[in-house]
Formats: C-alpha cells, sequence, structure tokens
C-alpha cells in the first residue's frame, strides 16, 4: 500500500510539472501578455474601441480558460494575482489548486482509506498555492509602500521643475525599482493610449493594495477638480508617510516576541505530531481508526487555527 501511494505522489508531481512547463511557456510568450493588458482595458470604463478590440482577443481563448473565466471566485482570484504581482495566469492558478488539492488527498485516501481525513488534507494542500500568493501580495506591499516617500518626492520635484504630471510619472516609471517602476511605466502606457493622466492614476490602487497610495491618487484627484500646489502638497504628503513607516517599523520590533510566539505555538504540535508518526507509527494509529480520535484530531486542529489567529489579532497593530 506505501508503494501504491508513493507512485501515485510521483505520477500526480509529475502532472503537475507538465502543467507548469506547459502554461509558464504560455505565460511568458507576447500574445498573453497582451491579453492580461486588454483585459484591464476591457474593465476599464475608457474608450469603447479598445474594449471593443480586447473582445474580439478574448473570442479566441481556448475553452478552458473560458470556462474558468466564468467561474464566480475569478474576480477576487485575478485581484489577487494581480497584486501578487506574479506571472501566474488564472487558469494555471486554477489548476495548481486541483493538482495541489490531488496530491495531499490521493496517496492518504490509498494509504489509510479514510475519505474525511483525505479530504481534510487535500483542502489545505489546495490552500497552500492561495498562501503563496498572499506572501508575495504582501511581500509586495511591503516594499511599495517603502518606496513611495521617495516617489512623492520625485513627482514634487519634476513638477517644480517644470514637467507636468505625465512626464513625472514617466520619470518614475524609468527611474525607480520594481514594483513601483512597473506600475508607473504602465500608468504612463495607458496615457500614452489614450487615457487621461489622473484616470490613469486612479486606475494604480487595482494593481497593489496600499492605503499611501489611495493618499496620493486622492490628491491628484482633488488637484485636478479644484487646483492648487500639488508639489507642496507631496512633500507634506511624504513627510507623514516617512513618519508612519518609522512608527510601523517600531511596533513590529515591540511586538515581535509575541509574532514569534505565535509561530512557535502553532508549529510546535504539528512537527511534534509528524515526529512520532516517522518514529513510531503504531502509537497514533487510533487517530486514524477510531472516529472518536479523529474528532478530537479535527477539534485540536480547529484550536490552533482559533488560537493562531487570536495571536495574530492581538500582535497585528495598524498604524
Amino acid at each position: 500500500m506505501f508503494t501504491v501511494a508513493l507512485l501515485t505522489f510521483a505520477a500526480v508531481f509529475l502532472l503537475i510539472f507538465s502543467f507548469w512547463s506547459i502554461i509558464r511557456r504560455a505565460q511568458l510568450s507576447p500574445t498573453t501578455s497582451l491579453k492580461q493588458r486588454l483585459r484591464r482595458m476591457e474593465e476599464s470604463e475608457w474608450d469603447s474601441q479598445p474594449k471593443e478590440k480586447a473582445r474580439n482577443i478574448f473570442q479566441k481563448e481556448s475553452a478552458l480558460e473560458r470556462m474558468i473565466h466564468r467561474l464566480p471566485f475569478q474576480g477576487p482570484m485575478e485581484r489577487l494575482l494581480e497584486h501578487s504581482g506574479t506571472r501566474m495566469s488564472p487558469t494555471f492558478f486554477t489548476l495548481l489548486n486541483i493538482a495541489s488539492f490531488a496530491t495531499g488527498f490521493l496517496p492518504l485516501l490509498l494509504l489509510k482509506s479514510n475519505l474525511p481525513l483525505a479530504s481534510g488534507v487535500g483542502a489545505l494542500a489546495a490552500f497552500i498555492p492561495t498562501l503563496y500568493l498572499h506572501y508575495h501580495r504582501t511581500k509586495r506591499r511591503g516594499k511599495f509602500d517603502e518606496q513611495i516617500p521617495d516617489i512623492l518626492i520625485m513627482i514634487s520635484r519634476s513638477l517644480q521643475a517644470g514637467h507636468s504630471l505625465a512626464g513625472a510619472v514617466e520619470m518614475v516609471g524609468q527611474m525607480m525599482p520594481e514594483p513601483a517602476g512597473g506600475l508607473f511605466r504602465m500608468t504612463y502606457e495607458q496615457q500614452k493610449l489614450g487615457m487621461r493622466i489622473s484616470e490613469a492614476v486612479a486606475s494604480l490602487p487595482e494593481r497593489i493594495d496600499s492605503i499611501d497610495l489611495h493618499f496620493f491618487v486622492t490628491i491628484v484627484k482633488m488637484n485636478n477638480e479644484i487646483g492648487g500646489g500639488l508639489a507642496e502638497t507631496l512633500d507634506k504628503l511624504s513627510e507623514t508617510i516617512r513618519a508612519r513607516l518609522q512608527l510601523r517599523r517600531q511596533v513590529r520590533v515591540h511586538t515581535s516576541e509575541g509574532r514569534i510566539s505565535g509561530y512557535i505555538l502553532a508549529g510546535l504540535p504539528i512537527s511534534t505530531f509528524a515526529i512520532i508518526y516517522i518514529l513510531n507509527p503504531g502509537y497514533l494509529e487510533p487517530f486514524f481508526t477510531n472516529k472518536s480520535c479523529q474528532y478530537l484530531l479535527y477539534a485540536a486542529a480547529l484550536a490552533q487555527v482559533v488560537g493562531l489567529l487570536v495571536i495574530r489579532n492581538i500582535v497585528k497593530i495598524r498604524i
């Protein structure tokens, strides 16, 4: 039985790798990049002609891509993919979730013949790609928040030198590293395609979730409607954001002990259970065969998740 489970795991792994290789090649093609840009144009509320061109190109998508695009959770999934900054397509992400579920479900079902336990492990495995995207989204947002003060200063100096807002956005796209550089380059490209620069800047929060960016967008909108000194306002906003970032770093240092304690308390039971199972599998056999022990195991797992969430809420202080 163990050999069958091992062979099944190897087969599922090879299947995932094959899917990844095929779809990764498609992701790097110019056609895929064009589709992603035109989809953003189709979802925006400007220029009906590009939207019609986008629909014509989307008609050439495969049946699988069209089916996945109609899924009810497609909107939040695409937004998460966009905010994470990964080049993973929605089709590949959906297939990766299915393959992850199969990787956790099939070996355990064949090895233990326990459908509820295999389903639970498969569901946890299917959630791993989403956790990966959440991690990249948080990491990308943190890098962008560190870049925001420099971006505002750069735009302010460019405006004071006599450049337009579009020229300042272009300069930020050329001089700033990722992720800010790519975001502002795309904003400038939208402006070159006919979108007003204020509308192009207003579309920035659709590609990254940042509170400081919302402040910048709001100031640009207000300046476009009522006028005023945009450069001076951006200088003051930059100083405010720098002070807030410094305070956030101090809070993170003071709450580091609580965060580490939460990670240790969450990982210690899991690692202990795994070590005991490897050293003496028969000792934990009742947890896989006895229903009362299985309910206790499920209750312990739920208590671990609830405890970790409580600790996170305690140490998570928003600044």
